[in-house]
Formats: C-alpha cells, sequence, structure tokens
C-alpha cells in the first residue's frame, strides 16, 4: 500500500494542465462506428461554446478495424480497487487525461461495489505528454499544449504560412469518380456544383446541379446565390453562413490570421461568383492558374503539363513556347531558347496538335496550335497563342463555330477576342482573356423539360441555357448576349427584399451588386436625408416633384435659420454674412462679413467682400470662396478635400498642403508655402496667414451639433456626479502553458486538416498518426467526408434558461429513424443571447446512400428541472451534395406549443408532439423506445438514474444529463471550484467539466462579467402626475459609445417593460455612455435624460411638463398636411414660438430644443421591442422583450378585454364581477387606508348598502309576515324577497372584503382563495338573481290582478306563488351550476398574484351570455311590461265604461289609483338601466380608469335588493297599514323588555 500511496503521489506531481480525455474508446460498444478514439475540440468565443469538433483516430470504412498494441507504462497501473481504496475520484482521472469511457465505469465501479468484476480493470497511470486508454498518444515529447492550442497553432501555420513542398499533398473527395485527364490532381468537394465542369467524363460533378437553379426558399429564409436557403436570422451577422458568402455585403474571401477562431471560417468556404474561381482546397480562391498558399496550383500545371503522346523535343518546346512553366527537367526555358534552335524542335511536333493534352477550363475547353504557321517570326519572350479554341458545341450552343477537327468543334483564336491578337506574356493572361468568354456555357447537357419551371427560371437568348432568375441583374453576364442583366422588370418581380433600386429607376440589382453602381448614389431619398443637412446650401437628396415642381433639401428654406447648432463653425458659410463662423477660430485673420482669401496670381492674402463669397465664381486660391466645388466628393470619416485644385476638378486634403508633393496639375497646393511646413507643423509651430488661411479650408467636416446646445436634465449638482471609468478587465488566459515546437517544421502539414500524433507502438517504436476532424478521414486525413455542416442561431426566452440541445442526423426514409451522428450543446442565457453553434454530422457509412433521405432533429430539454421543451425538424436537401450546409434559427421558449396536432401514425409508447418550426407532428417516444412509431425498444440502462435517455448509436444510449453531471453516460459528478463566482453569483457546470469554460455564473440582477465581478450601473426612473392606463413602458436610451456627440451615430437602445400595478418606479441597467432617454407611456414621449458627459447611478423623475409634444399639436393644420420634407423646413420656428417646450416628435424624428431655441432632430424608431422570434403570447397580443439586442425575458401586451402572463383570460362587461372590476385597483401589502379612493369609496357604499339592506329586511319581513299581507301571491314573493335581499346584501357584503383582504394580503392560503372564488360568485348570483326573478314575479302577479279584474282567485295565486318560489330556488343554482365549474385560480407570475378567472369554452361562453342577459333581462322586461299594462290597460276599460271622460282623464285617474303598483315597477325599471347600459358597452375592464364606472353599475345592480320597503311597501296605503300593524304589535313586546 505504501508502494501505490508513493505511486500515487508521484503521479499527482506529474500533472499538468495538458489534459487529452478521448471518447469512445471502448471497442465493445464501438463496433461499426467510424469515429473512435476522439478528442473533443471546442471553440468559445467570449468565453461561451460556439463550435464543437471531435478529432478522431477510426478506421478508414466500416470493413476496417482499428487494432494496436501498446506497452505498459513505467509510472505503474492501479486497478479500480486500489483506487477506490486509495480515495480517487472522477474528477482527478479527468485532470490525469484517463479515457471518458474509463473514468465513467469506474464512477459506475464506486456506485455499484459489488460488482467485483469490474475491480480488476486497469487504470494505465500516463507521464506527461503521453495519453490514450495506454498512454500510446503524444503530440511531441516536449509539449505540454492544451488542445486548443495545438489546434490553434496547427492551423494558423497551414492556413498562413506555405508548406513545405517535400509535405504538401492534396485533400480528395473521392466518392465521386471523375476523371479529370490525369491523377496529378483530384477532385475537391468545393469543385462540386460550382458551375464549371471538372470532370472531363461528362461533367459528372456537376450533374443534377441544376436542381439548386429551380430552388425555392420559405419565406423566413434567404436564397443564398448558389441556390442554397439559411434562415434570415444570420442576415445581420458579422459571420456569413453562405458557402459562397452571398449573404454578406462586405464578403471577406479569407478570414485574417488575426481573426482566426472557427474552423466554420475557413472550411465552410466556397468560392464566390467572380474572377477568382480556382479552389485551392483550403478554402482560399484564386484566378485559374495563379498560385495558392498551399501549392495546389502546381498539381494543375503538373495536370496540364503531361507529355501525352507528344515526342520529348515537341514537348519541352511548347511547354517553354505556352509559359506554362518556367522550367523543364531542371532547366530554365530562357537556356533552352538560348541552346537550341526552335524552328527546328518545333518540326518534331505534328501540323496541328493540341496543348496541352487535357482541357485547359471548363472541362472542355482546348488549344490547338497549328505550327505550320508559327515556325517563322517566333518571339519567345511571349506566350505562343493558340490559333483555335476548342470547345463542346453542345454546352456552347450559341457559338458558331470556324473550325471543325476531328471530334472537336473551333473557333480561331481572333474571333474569341481581340485581345488575344495582343502582346501576352504569361499563360495566365491568356487564360484571363479566354475564361469569360467560355463562362457562359451550359455546366451540364440539359435533358430536363424545363417548361414546368418557367416560373422560376430565365432562358437566355439565343441560348439553350437556363439560369435562376434569381441571377437577373447580379452584375454578372451569365447569358452570351448578356441579357440577363438587362431584364429590367422581371428583376422587379424577384421576391428578394433585399434587391434595391437607383433612384426611381425601374430595375432592381441584386443585393450582391455594389450600390457605386448607381450614378447618383450619393443622393439621398427622403426617408434618408438626415435633418441636419436640410438647407445647408448643398443638394444630398434626390429631386421630387411637389406640386408640379422639383424640390430637393434646399428648396423653400425662408425660415431656417443659417446660423444654427448644424451650421455654426463648420468652415462653410451658410449665412451670407458668414456670421456663423464667426469666432470659431483662436486667430482672426480677417474682419466679421469678409473671408481670408489668398489670390491664385500673386498668392497674397486679402479679405473678399461677403457679396462674393458663394456666387460661382471661383476669386480665392483653393476655391476658399465656392466651397461647394468640393462638397460633391467623397466623404471619409465625415469630413471632405476642401481645396480645389486650379482649372481643375481635383480636391486634397490639408495633409497634402506643403508636403513638397504636388497633387495639383499646376503644382498650386505648394507653391503658397514658402518656409512654412505642413498644416499638421503649421498647427504645432505657427505658419504665415497664408498657409493658415488655407489649411482651414483643407479638410472641412460635415454638419454636426454639439451636445453643449442642449439643456440637461436632471439638474444634479456636482456632488452627485460620479464619472464613470471603464473597468479595466484582466483576461487570464486558460491555457498559458507554451514551450518550444517540435523541431520538424513540417508537422502542421503532415495530417493535412488534422492533428499529427506521435504513437507508440508495441515493439517499443515510435510511429505517427492523425486525428481527423469529422468532415476528413484516412491514414492521412486526405479524404474529404460527406457530411453536414450544421449551424444554428438559439435565442431563448428565458433569462436564466439552461438547456441540453441534441442535434441528431436521422434517416428519414426507415421506420426506425436510425441516428447516424449526433452532437449534444448546452446553451446558457446568462451570457449571451442569439448563440451560434457549429458542429459536423456524419453518416453512418461511407460513401452515403444518396437515395436515402435524411434529416436534422433538434430536441431541446431544460436542465433545470430537467423536462422535454420541444423538437425541430430541418429536411437535408440535395443527397447528391458531398456537403449539407444547414444554418437554422431555434427560438426555445418556456412555453410549450400549445397548437394541438394529430400525428399520421400510432403512437404506441409516446405522444403526439408537434414540431416547433412545422404544421406537422410526430410520436415523442418515451424513455427506452425510438423510432416512428415509438414501437423499437432501445438500450437506455446506460444513463444515470437521474438523466434521461433520448436515443441510442452505436449501442450506447444517448443520454441528457443533470446539472453537475457529466459524460456520454451522466456518471461523473463535476462541481465548479471553490469561490468561483464573485458577489453572490450562482456557478453551473454546463459542459463536460474537462476544462473551466465549463463553468457559468448565473449573476445576480447587478453584476455581470463571466466571474460577475462587474457592477452594472443603475438608472432610475420615477413617474409623478402621470396617468399611467397601459401597463407597457418603452425606454428609448441613446449611448455615445464612439463619443460622436451626433445622436444619428449613438446606439439606440429600446427597453420595454411591463409595468406592475401601482409600479411607478422603474430600475434598469444602462451602458455608461449615457447620453438620453426618452420614455414612452400611453403613446406619450417623456424626456427623461439629457446630460453631456458620462454619469453612473443616476435617478430621475418624469412629469407631464417633460411630455415630447406630436408635431400634430405643435403646428396648425395647413402645415401639418404639408409633405415630410417640406415639413420639416419649419422645424425650427416651433422651439422659436414655444419658449417652454422641450421637444417634439414627428413620424420618423425626435427633436429637442437648444438653449438658442433651434430644432436638433435625429432620427427616432417609434417601434418598441416587439419578440423577433416566435411568440407564446395568445388572443393577437403583441410579444415584446425587455431590450432590442439581448432580451432578459419576454412579455405579452394584451389587447382590450385580455390580460395574463399570456393574455390567456378574458373579461369583459356582461357577467362582470368584483374580481374583474377591481382586478387593477387593489394595492396588495398595503393598509385600506392606503388603497385608491375608487376602493374606499365602493367600501363606504358596501357598508351603507349592507345597512341600508338590513333595515329593508327587517321592515319588509315584519310587514309581510302578518297574514293579512299575505292574502294573494304578491305578499308571499314579497315575503321570500325581504329574506333573499338580506342574503344578498350579506354576500356582497362578505364578497368584497373577502376580494380586498385576500388581494390585499398575496400570503393567503391558497385553498381559502380557491374555495371563495368557486363559491363566493356562485352564491351572489343565485341570490341576486332570486331577487330579481321574486320582483319579477310580483309585477307579474299584479298585471294578473289588473287583467283578471274580479275574476283574480286569491288561492290559485298563493298556491302558485309557493311552486314559483320552490321552482326558482332549484332553477336558478342549476342554470348558472357552470360557474363553479369552470371557475379557479391562475397565477400571474409577472404580477406574482393569484387570480380568480373563468376559463369557458366558446360553447360555454356563449351559453353564459344568454343566460346572463336571460336573468337580467327577463326580470327587466317583466317589470316593465307590468308597469305600462297596468296604465294603459286601465285606463282603456274605464274609458269604455265612462266615455263622459277623456282618456288621459282616465289614464291620469288610473295612475292615481295604482301608483303604488305602478312607483314600484318604474323604479325596478330605472335601477336596472344603468346595469344593461354597461353590459352593452364594447369597453372592457382593463384598465384601471374604467373600474369607477363599472364599479358603479356592478353596485346599481344591487340597490332593487334593499330597496323592497322603499319600492313596495311605502306606495302602497294597504301594505303600509299592515307594517302599522305590525309595528302596533311589536311596541308592548318592546316595552316589555
Amino acid at each position: 500500500m505504501m508502494l501505490y500511496s508513493l505511486l500515487l503521489i508521484g503521479l499527482l506531481c506529474s500533472v499538468t494542465r495538458s489534459q487529452f480525455n478521448l471518447y469512445n474508446t471502448d471497442a465493445s460498444l464501438d463496433a461499426g462506428n467510424l469515429h473512435t478514439n476522439c478528442l473533443h475540440h471546442y471553440v468559445y468565443y467570449w468565453i461561451e461554446l460556439t463550435e464543437k469538433v471531435e478529432y478522431c483516430v477510426g478506421p478508414i470504412s466500416d470493413n476496417d478495424i482499428l487494432l494496436e498494441k501498446f506497452p505498459n507504462t513505467t509510472n505503474g497501473n492501479f486497478t479500480f480497487d486500489e483506487l477506490r481504496q486509495l480515495n480517487v475520484i472522477t474528477q482527478e482521472l479527468l485532470a490525469w487525461s484517463a479515457a471518458i469511457d474509463l473514468i465513467e465505469r469506474y464512477q459506475y465501479y464506486i456506485d455499484q461495489p459489488n460488482n467485483s468484476f469490474k475491480s480488476t480493470e486497469i487504470f494505465f497511470n500516463c507521464t506527461k505528454p503521453w495519453f490514450g486508454p495506454r498512454c500510446q498518444y503524444s503530440f511531441g515529447l516536449d509539449t505540454i499544449y492544451m488542445l486548443p492550442d495545438i489546434v490553434r497553432k496547427t492551423f494558423t501555420k497551414k492556413y498562413y504560412s506555405a508548406p513545405p513542398y517535400v509535405v504538401t499533398s492534396l485533400t480528395c473527395y473521392i466518392h465521386l469518380k471523375c476523371d479529370r485527364g490525369g491523377s496529378n490532381i483530384c477532385l475537391d468537394w468545393r469543385e462540386i456544383c460550382d458551375g464549371r465542369i471538372d470532370c472531363i467524363d461528362g461533367g459528372i460533378d456537376e450533374d443534377q446541379c441544376f436542381q439548386l437553379e429551380i430552388n425555392e426558399c420559405n419565406e423566413n429564409e434567404y436564397r443564398c446565390r448558389n441556390g442554397l436557403c439559411i434562415s434570415k436570422g444570420f442576415l445581420k451577422d458579422e459571420r456569413s453562413q453562405c458557402l459562397d458568402g452571398s449573404d454578406s455585403l462586405d464578403i471577406i474571401p479569407y478570414p485574417a490570421q488575426s481573426g482566426y477562431r472557427h474552423i466554420f471560417d475557413i472550411e465552410e468556404h466556397m468560392c464566390p461568383l467572380d474572377d477568382k474561381q480556382f479552389k485551392c482546397g483550403d478554402g482560399r480562391c484564386v484566378a485559374d492558374y495563379d498560385k495558392c498558399l498551399n501549392k495546389r496550383d502546381l498539381f494543375l500545371y503538373e495536370l496540364i503539363s503531361m507529355q501525352g503522346n507528344l515526342s520529348s523535343i515537341c514537348w519541352i518546346t511548347m511547354i517553354c513556347l505556352t509559359k506554362i512553366l518556367n522550367q523543364v527537367n531542371g532547366t530554365s526555358c530562357q537556356q533552352f531558347f538560348k541552346s537550341s534552335n526552335i524552328t527546328t524542335y518545333l518540326e518534331s511536333c505534328e501540323t496541328i496538335i493540341q496543348f496541352p493534352i487535357v482541357p485547359v477550363l471548363f472541362g472542355h475547353i482546348r488549344f490547338l496550335y497549328i505550327l505550320n504557321d508559327t515556325k517563322h517570326g517566333l518571339n519567345t519572350d511571349l506566350a505562343l497563342i493558340p490559333d483555335y479554341i476548342c470547345y463542346d458545341s453542345k454546352l456552347c450552343d450559341f457559338l458558331i463555330p470556324t473550325f471543325r477537327i476531328r471530334n472537336y468543334t473551333c473557333r480561331h483564336s481572333r474571333d474569341i477576342s481581340s485581345n488575344l491578337i495582343k502582346k501576352l506574356t504569361t499563360w495566365t493572361s491568356i487564360i484571363s482573356v479566354i475564361e469569360p468568354y467560355f463562362r457562359k456555357c451550359l455546366t451540364t447537357y440539359n435533358n430536363t423539360n424545363l417548361s414546368q419551371y418557367s416560373s422560376l427560371i430565365y432562358c437566355c437568348k439565343n441560348s439553350s441555357k437556363c439560369i435562376s432568375k434569381h441571377r437577373i441583374l447580379d452584375n454578372i453576364s451569365d447569358c452570351y448576349l448578356n441579357d440577363d442583366e438587362e431584364q429590367f422588370e422581371l428583376s422587379c418581380l424577384i421576391n428578394d427584399t433585399r434587391r434595391f433600386k437607383c433612384g426611381n429607376e425601374n430595375k432592381c440589382y441584386a443585393v450582391f451588386v455594389s450600390q457605386e453602381i448607381c450614378p447618383q448614389q450619393h443622393l439621398l431619398t427622403i426617408d434618408k436625408i438626415d435633418f441636419k443637412h436640410l438647407c445647408d446650401r448643398y443638394i444630398e437628396m434626390s429631386p421630387v416633384i411637389i406640386d408640379g415642381q422639383n424640390y430637393t433639401d434646399e428648396s423653400e428654406c425662408e425660415k431656417w435659420p443659417c446660423n444654427n447648432v448644424y451650421t455654426r463653425c463648420d468652415g462653410f458659410w451658410s449665412c451670407p454674412s458668414g456670421e456663423d463662423e464667426d469666432n470659431c477660430t483662436e486667430r482672426q485673420i480677417c474682419p466679421s462679413g469678409s473671408l481670408a482669401c489668398v489670390s491664385p496670381y500673386d498668392y497674397t492674402l486679402t479679405c473678399l467682400p461677403a457679396d462674393q463669397v458663394n456666387d460661382n465664381h471661383i476669386d480665392c486660391l483653393g476655391a476658399a470662396d465656392e466651397l461647394q466645388y468640393c462638397r460633391s466628393g467623397i466623404w471619409e470619416y465625415e469630413t471632405y478635400s476642401g481645396f480645389h485644385c486650379w482649372n481643375d476638378s481635383k480636391c486634397i486634403k490639408r495633409n497634402r498642403l506643403c508636403d513638397n508633393d504636388p497633387d495639383c496639375s499646376f503644382e498650386d497646393d505648394e507653391v503658397f508655402c514658402g518656409e512654412d511646413k505642413s498644416c499638421s507643423q503649421c498647427d504645432k509651430y505657427g505658419c504665415s496667414n497664408v498657409t493658415e488661411a488655407l489649411c482651414r479650408i483643407g479638410t472641412l467636416s460635415k454638419a454636426r451639433a454639439s451636445l453643449e446646445t442642449l439643456p440637461v436634465y436632471p439638474l444634479l449638482s456636482r456632488k452627485t456626479i460620479q464619472y464613470a471609468n471603464q473597468p479595466q478587465i484582466e483576461l487570464h488566459s486558460l491555457t498559458k502553458y507554451i514551450t518550444k515546437e517540435p523541431h520538424d517544421h513540417t508537422w502542421p502539414w503532415r495530417c493535412n486538416h488534422g492533428l499529427y500524433v506521435t504513437v507508440w507502438s508495441g515493439d517499443n517504436s515510435l510511429k505517427y498518426k492523425c486525428f481527423c476532424p469529422p468532415h476528413y478521414y484516412g491514414d492521412l486525413c486526405q479524404y474529404q467526408n460527406q457530411r453536414v455542416s450544421f449551424t444554428m442561431k438559439v435565442n431563448t426566452i428565458n433569462r436564466y434558461g439552461i438547456h441540453a440541445m441534441i442535434i441528431t442526423l436521422i434517416d428519414d426514409d426507415d421506420d426506425r429513424q436510425q441516428i447516424n451522428s449526433y452532437h449534444q450543446f448546452i446553451s446558457t442565457s446568462t451570457r449571451d443571447c442569439d448563440r451560434v453553434y457549429n458542429t459536423y454530422l456524419t453518416y453512418l457509412s461511407r460513401p452515403k446512400n444518396t437515395s436515402t433521405n435524411h434529416s436534422v432533429r433538434v430536441d431541446v430539454f431544460d436542465k433545470t428541472p430537467m423536462r422535454y421543451i420541444g423538437s425541430w425538424h430541418f429536411s437535408v436537401p440535395f443527397s447528391f451534395l458531398p456537403n449539407n450546409r444547414m444554418a437554422v434559427l431555434l427560438s426555445i421558449s418556456d412555453h410549450p406549443p400549445s397548437n394541438i396536432i394529430k400525428c399520421s401514425v400510432t403512437c404506441h409508447n409516446g405522444k403526439c408532439a408537434k414540431y416547433m418550426n412545422k404544421e406537422t407532428g410526430f410520436c415523442q417516444c418515451n424513455m427506452g423506445w425510438s423510432g416512428v412509431r415509438c414501437d423499437i425498444p432501445i438500450r437506455c440502462n446506460d444513463c444515470s438514474s437521474d438523466s434521461l435517455c433520448v436515443g441510442m448509436i452505436h449501442n450506447r444510449s444517448i443520454c441528457v444529463c443533470p446539472l453537475n453531471k457529466g459524460g456520454p453516460r451522466c456518471l461523473i459528478t463535476l462541481s465548479c471550484p471553490e469561490n468561483y463566482c464573485d458577489n453572490n453569483g450562482s456557478c453551473l457546470v454546463v459542459d463536460d467539466g474537462i476544462n473551466e469554460l465549463g463553468f457559468v455564473c448565473v449573476c445576480s440582477e447587478n453584476f455581470n462579467g463571466v466571474l460577475c465581478d462587474i457592477e452594472k450601473p443603475i438608472f432610475e426612473i420615477s413617474f409623478h402626475n402621470i396617468k399611467v392606463s397601459s401597463p407597457i413602458l418603452s425606454i428609448y436610451i441613446f449611448t455615445d459609445i464612439a463619443t460622436t456627440a451626433d445622436f444619428d451615430k449613438m446606439e439606440l437602445t429600446v427597453v420595454s417593460r411591463n409595468l406592475k400595478m401601482f409600479e411607478r418606479t422603474v430600475s434598469l441597467n444602462t451602458p455608461q455612455t449615457l447620453r438620453a432617454v426618452f420614455a414612452k407611456i400611453d403613446n406619450s414621449y417623456y424626456l427623461a435624460y439629457l446630460q453631456r458627459h458620462d454619469q453612473v447611478n443616476v435617478s430621475t423623475s418624469i412629469d407631464s411638463s417633460q411630455r415630447c409634444l406630436s408635431i400634430d399639436e405643435v403646428l396648425n393644420s395647413e402645415l401639418r398636411v404639408l409633405p415630410k420634407i417640406r415639413r420639416m423646413k419649419y422645424y425650427h420656428v416651433i422651439c422659436q414660438t414655444k419658449l417652454h417646450l422641450l421637444c417634439f416628435f414627428d413620424e420618423s424624428h425626435m427633436c429637442l430644443c437648444t438653449l438658442e431655441r433651434h430644432a436638433f432632430c435625429f432620427k427616432f424608431e417609434h417601434n418598441t421591442s416587439e419578440c423577433r422570434y416566435t411568440t407564446h403570447c395568445q388572443n393577437n397580443a403583441k410579444c415584446m422583450e425587455e431590450g432590442t439586442e439581448c432580451p432578459v425575458t419576454t412579455f405579452c401586451s394584451c389587447i382590450d378585454c385580455y390580460f395574463g402572463d399570456q393574455c390567456q383570460f378574458y373579461a369583459k362587461g356582461v357577467g362582470l364581477t368584483l374580481d374583474d372590476i377591481f382586478r387593477y385597483d387593489i394595492q396588495p401589502n398595503a393598509t385600506m387606508h392606503e388603497q385608491s379612493s375608487v376602493i374606499k369609496w365602493y367600501a363606504a357604499f358596501t357598508m351603507i348598502i349592507l345597512v341600508a339592506g338590513l333595515i329593508n329586511s327587517f321592515l319588509s319581513f315584519i310587514t309581510f309576515r302578518i297574514p293579512e299581507s299575505r292574502l294573494i301571491g304578491c305578499g308571499i314573493y314579497l315575503l321570500a324577497s325581504s329574506i333573499t335581499s338580506l342574503l344578498t346584501v350579506s354576500m356582497l357584503t362578505f364578497k368584497f372584503w373577502f376580494h380586498i383582504i385576500t388581494q390585499i394580503n398575496p400570503l393567503t392560503n391558497v385553498s381559502t382563495l380557491r374555495s371563495g372564488c368557486q363559491s363566493l360568485e356562485f352564491l351572489l348570483k343565485v341570490c341576486l338573481y332570486m331577487d330579481n326573478w321574486l320582483n319579477a314575479c310580483v309585477a307579474l302577479e299584479r298585471f294578473m290582478t289588473v287583467y283578471t279584474g274580479v275574476r283574480f282567485d286569491k288561492l290559485l295565486s298563493k298556491r302558485s306563488a309557493r311552486w314559483v318560489i320552490i321552482i326558482l330556488a332549484l332553477l336558478i343554482p342549476i342554470s348558472i351550476i357552470h360557474e363553479p365549474l369552470y371557475r379557479n385560480l391562475a397565477e400571474d407570475k409577472h404580477e406574482q398574484r393569484l387570480w380568480c378567472v373563468i376559463l369557458y369554452s366558446p360553447s360555454v361562453h356563449t351559453y353564459n351570455t344568454i343566460i346572463s342577459f336571460f336573468h337580467f333581462l327577463c326580470p327587466f322586461c317583466a317589470n316593465l311590461f307590468s308597469a305600462v299594462f297596468i296604465i294603459f290597460h286601465g285606463a282603456r276599460q274605464r274609458a269604455r265604461l265612462e266615455p263622459r271622460l277623456t282618456y288621459r282623464q282616465h289614464l291620469s285617474k288610473q295612475f292615481a289609483q295604482h301608483k303604488h303598483l305602478i312607483i314600484s315597477s318604474i323604479l325596478l325599471v330605472i335601477l336596472s338601466i344603468p346595469r344593461l347600459i354597461i353590459s352593452f358597452l364594447s369597453g372592457c375592464v382593463k384598465a384601471s380608469h374604467n373600474s369607477p364606472l363599472y364599479a358603479a353599475g356592478y353596485l346599481v345592480s344591487f340597490v332593487p335588493s334593499v330597496s323592497v320597503f322603499i319600492v313596495f311597501v311605502l306606495p302602497s296605503e294597504f301594505y303600509m297599514k299592515q307594517f302599522k300593524k305590525a309595528i302596533s304589535s311589536c311596541q308592548p313586546a318592546i316595552l316589555r323588555r
């Protein structure tokens, strides 16, 4: 044991940071796996994983077996049992470069100590720099680099320096049998479907490629120039995702050495369609036969310089004459020409020969020489021009041949291009003339019926060539007659929003075309002209027709002050007398009103009068008086060259003046200098007035306003201002372990695109092998693999979400859905948003089965807690391509998809789910099952019990690990270093724990940084005396990162917040270079902050005085209707006339009023930060992000009548409850005294109603308990009503205070809340409806009394009344029994409260509306009908019986006789009208300002319940008599007490 302890100590001492853990080393599990013994290379960008590449030593094909025998190590080996006794943990084995499979087996042995068969398994102790299962690999005997260092150094050398010729080799794509005319050069994958034939055996490399031409992309995709599609979400990124770079306006031909970060930057790169079309095989492109850094062009030269059947002398002569090579067999061509008779040598050649013997271009272009005419007058300094150029007539059917020989169709070289007659000295110069001519030929033999694709293609005139319509007007001539660049009208019909026009032209150019093609590209449109450039005496806007006249930015400038914040001290006279340039320099050369002018004749200084300035006549040297001549020149960094050369159109900058190097034709930029030096020396040491005056105009700036002209808000005292200092962040490299490189400088090239390693073989000798990335294979990584290069951009909504993303390449044609390959990424949204991940997916077999359809599926799981979120499905198109480039967008939401979809198959062991990006369903299988129908069992026992098993590949389970677990089987326990995160940040392990970059700090709200070590500046804004009806607050933040002091150049960030109820102070984190903040509330803008210097931790407030007025509020009706460009000319007038105005805005600008009362306007985006991707909001709600670039969360802006986190709840006027009315009025965690006045008044009225109800019920009850009061049914109804009215007001009071108390105190027991939610409103409605119906029964009873008259049956009336009461008591609860069934509590996460809501289905909602109106309208109509009938029916009967009186007199007598009956019915009708009106209103109870209205209507509906005595007893003499009788009978009892 002591020996083992010493060995362990030695092992610990030998541990370095050079850690190499191999994956897929278990031969029993990896049978058939083409990727074994793998190192995982992670590429990080800003500390977050973005690229994962495996470097493996695997078999070349699935028939090969990788067998190696390796010796033991010298430091001793340990069995698992010995390691356990030494208390070795898995984290230590990780640090000791143990294989991952072995580490997991050891962990399993520790967890299952009864597995004795594992106890004897051996861990081989590797000493640096050896690693591997048996310590067989090393990157060099003296190296202790980390793997990222090795990859970086290898590829930096390989890609940015020329290789030694002895190790130069080619990588080849061998899965397409291609004859290039010789074995010297093989096919590169980039040469497939590149529009050029490389295989001379029928152009197989371009076969099927027409499918790319006719390919169309979806609406959310962008079509690359080569026909492939990527997500539009990548278009604004710095990196190009199209292989040809066509998604980037600034195509970078090759990454700079300093910018190398990703293998994808180099490998996933093809040649754009320009003049450089030869593929160097490393991502670079050069012109045909130009030099490649990796020397691939040499193999092309070897191919075209093959001797073939030519004699040696003829062959050497032709090579030298054509300038293909400079030397042959060690002898230079110059020596050959000097020592030889060329004419004699040419006689050894045939009269007509083809040379080179293989095609020189496009797989069919050949050179033919007729040597009879060449022997005389040869100039060996020039390249020998071919007499005829031959081609495939089927591919170039637009050409008319002039010569035929054997099977060749040819044209004479003079018919090809006149440039071939010129003196050409190199082989490449001949090719450069020929290549554009034949580029317009076909690339395949077109046997397809093209009529079916007529809407997708354009067919060239006079040719059978057809191209994609997207190639129209792309500045590349694809047709022989160039007609594809002349289809102007068709170019604008293409569905491509990125195409652009030049002014009012009717042609739309492709996005790849430089906008310099526009003749007046410097002129701007109305929408793009800056406010600061209006009326500056220089036309920058394209003329537009307004009222029949041309109008520009310099038209109608009478109201524009010439001396304003933009023209002040810009060097150009905007005012006629130049007052805008007064006192702008310390050195005053001329008095005010005159211009310092140097005579162009004698170079003397004069002061030019103002009337001679800007008169279009040059009086001064350099055109100092007519600076407009240079303002149309090129602007660089917002400045332009101001010195105008004499009698020339050239303008030069001040640094070119007096530099002893004449730039002007007449040297007028130097003649005036004398002893003065350059203008820069003039600034330092001073100079003459002449030089000073001319140096001032040498470089002039565009208009810009100073922030010093603006007011500041808030006014901060000097004590509270804290000037921000940029924190200095020291980045400690995690891989600073560099020693000397191997002595053999050829090592970076030995494995082509792989990593070169030393192997310790079984006989103690050293051999060499290559770790190959997935896109290459072979013993030297010399073969290019078929693969899917997959890029995905992930947008997450959850600020603290940690997601596992499983990317699988699956067979779509197989019901087993066999997984070909997979990768797993961990996404953490705490560090950044829109993270891009790159990886390669390879196929199970080499070559792949091109007849099988494949797809990429992405399954996303939440790791906190472990749960499935959703799946995305992307079909892999064009199986004939060697590399399928896919760039997709994933938007991960916390909310599962709400759309229910039906699967086309039966899911046996799973459930039907919907793809997140498609309207199709699939079977989401349970653990342990796979296949289309989830009916195929898979092995899942490899995964740990706390992980998720999501598939199987190569007998290995695919496991999703919980947090702090890692490894393929999730058996390795991982943990962060102690105190890794600062400021109480939480540390999480998100990768496999092999390196420190797998640790993520989740910071608290006020800190950020990798280690939560940077404090965020806080900006606090409060609202005072502003009525906030909408909860959406948008904050527009302008930051001056580049210190431009120009709002149009500042960075605008829009932060939207969903305000909580009663929230009137908002805090957010802002950049330190904060300049201005505008707040938008209820479609009104407020100036919240405006400062000139950096400040941190700012607190500000806004009120109505800081509101920015709309342009409609500050201009009269006549000016408001003017076109925008005319209206803007009056903006200075607004500030000059409205002296207290701070700001105003129009549809595209925000304007501030300066201290001098000038308008300071800048472009302003009014759009708020809407969600860019998929939304979880319901019911047409708008999804909003809390920020424009990296939102931390999203929220839903609900339309009227909806509320809730997802706007999933509905509240409208019909059937309103107290929960709906006071949802936005009750302030939680506040006393009753602190509640709003609405709540206080309502509480008072509720108590009044309660008291009135108690009195009413008591008085009514004692009145109708006397039998004489119940002689007919009315008395019985009113007795019951006196009881129900008591219950109603009691339930109302209890409901109100229950709602108030539970909402003020959010900690109320959930069960109590649920019980109250489901029962109280139901009981209240039962009592209220019962009361209304009883009143209606009284009205109907009185109707019957009047209608039947003396025939009225009192006994029947009493009997009927009892039955009606019983029936109503049963039917009313039954009719609204759905209420408690559909009522429940809903959690509002934003407000952190529980709402009582009703979740009706559409049919139940319709029923509820009908039944609510029924219980309200029927009693209302009964009362109304009774009142009308009693009056008019009685009057009509009396009029028939007593005709001596008029109908009006009878009507008056009837009213007087039955006034108690009429008054009661009319009062009930009047009291019901407010609720009737509110029920039919279209508004909603969403905004708090509506609550008083709805509360009043709701409260009025209970007034009839407390008015029984007033409505029925007081107007009736009979009932009053009974009431007095009841009181009299009660008095003795009261007196006795």
